[in-house]
């Protein structure tokens, strides 16, 4: 067969899409795992936004309830140092649920980061079965096709299922 011959170029045509499809899956996994790198990443820098903004909060409740204390006219009964430890007491409450969902959540990332690599590397497995199907089935059919030309009479798949 020359190498004009129409059937060879459709399997080559097949080849090269099944290369480029193997480089892209290739990319798009590698893609995956930096975007999950990026999320943890962001998670930590997410951790210490929380909690400087429950002490500023804290620290702007107690700045409120100096001013309202200093307007008060002399000899109101409200207890600011009541209020102050309530206050308190319901930041301490935040900040013990807060470390309890922070810490679940560290946990989560770090066991999806340590299967990750081993999902990425399923589906690099996987996506070279098709490669290796195409190639077997171009082998199929070629041998297909010369036993058609040899023998002189139409190839069918029943033939092949055969064989």
């Amino acid at each position: 067969m020359s190498e004009s011959n129409p059937i060879k170029t459709v399997f080559d045509f097949q080849r090269t899409v099944l290369e480029s499809s193997q480089r892209m899956t290739h990319g798009t996994i590698d893609a995956q795992q930096t975007a999950m790198q990026a999320f943890v990443d962001s998670m930590a820098t997410m951790e210490e936004v929380t909690e400087q903004n429950a002490s500023m909060s804290q620290d702007a409740l107690h700045s409120y309830f100096d001013a309202v204390e200093e307007m008060m006219p002399e000899g109101s009964n409200v207890d600011f140092a009541d209020l102050r430890e309530m206050v308190d007491e319901q930041f301490d409450m935040y900040g013990e649920v807060n470390e309890e969902t922070w810490s679940a959540v560290h946990e989560v990332l770090d066991e999806a980061v340590r299967i990750a690599p081993g999902l990425s590397t399923a589906g690099r497995s996987q996506k070279n079965a098709p490669r290796k199907t195409g190639r077997s089935g171009n082998a199929s059919a070629r041998a297909l096709l010369a036993a058609s030309v040899l023998t002189s009479r139409p190839a069918t798949a029943s033939a092949v299922a055969g064989s």
